[in-house]
């Protein structure tokens, strides 16, 4: 009479499921970085108007433009500036991203490699008359 009597899941099922939770780590990262790419894209194409804006009321203001032009030059080169520190943030977000996206692929890829059988540490169980052999799903 066994003492202990348990099952565990085939080891092949528990590899599929690890092996799509990468997948879909994978996929989320992706994600995750388009939308910091499309933060970036849409900064730059503001700071080019801004940058343009800038020169303008420059230059407008070197021609005898008011004094407004000069308050409207210097808050648009405030703005550049937080410009970039944003996109500094999101670069460093991005190299992120692609860090941990390539770690997680060549954890799926040893993953996809590795033999479940041997994944289970090799030990196995035998039959004796203390322990039940396990069976799988």
């Amino acid at each position: 009479m066994a003492l202990l009597s348990f099952r565990t899941r085939n080891p092949q099922r528990d590899r599929d499921t690890d092996l799509g939770r990468m997948d879909r780590l994978v996929q989320f990262l992706r994600q995750l970085r388009t939308e910091i790419d499309a933060e970036r894209s849409g900064l730059e194409a503001r700071y080019e108007k801004a940058q343009t804006s800038a020169a303008f009321a420059l230059e407008a203001f070197e021609n005898g433009g008011g004094e407004e032009l000069s308050s409207k030059a210097d808050d648009l080169a405030v703005v550049m500036q937080r410009y970039h520190a944003r996109v500094a943030a999101l670069e460093k977000q991005i190299a992120f991203m692609e860090s941990a996206e390539m770690d997680a692929k060549a954890f799926h890829d040893a993953l996809a490699g590795a033999d479940p059988e041997k994944r289970q540490g090799g030990t196995g169980f035998t039959s004796s008359g203390n322990v039940a052999q396990p069976a799988h799903d």
